[in-house]
């Protein structure tokens, strides 16, 4: 993953932490939120999936190519993790 690419990601997450647990908000708090700092495994799944989809988009608009490397999915995988508690309160109920 790149600096521009990482960048973006963390600021992603750090800002619209809101917007992602929004997103999540179709499915019962129960399956996606563990604790008010801890995502359930269903949770954890739902952002790195929310969160490729994302780099995957940014790395089509600026190479041309979608495709994601397994380094970049265990980056997003590592800062989901640094992130969970926040996304986790934002869901908490």
């Amino acid at each position: 993953m790149d600096t521009h690419e990482r960048l973006f990601l963390e600021e992603m997450i750090e800002t619209l932490a809101v917007s992602i647990a929004s997103g999540m908000r179709s499915e019962p708090n129960q399956r996606l939120v563990e604790s008010r700092d801890e995502l359930t495994d269903r949770g954890r799944f739902w952002v790195h999936g929310y969160l490729i989809g994302r780099l995957s988009m940014l790395k089509s608009w600026t190479s041309g190519n979608p495709n994601l490397s397994e380094d970049d999915v265990e980056e997003v995988i590592e800062m989901v993790d640094g992130h969970e508690a926040s996304i986790a309160a934002e869901l908490y109920g």
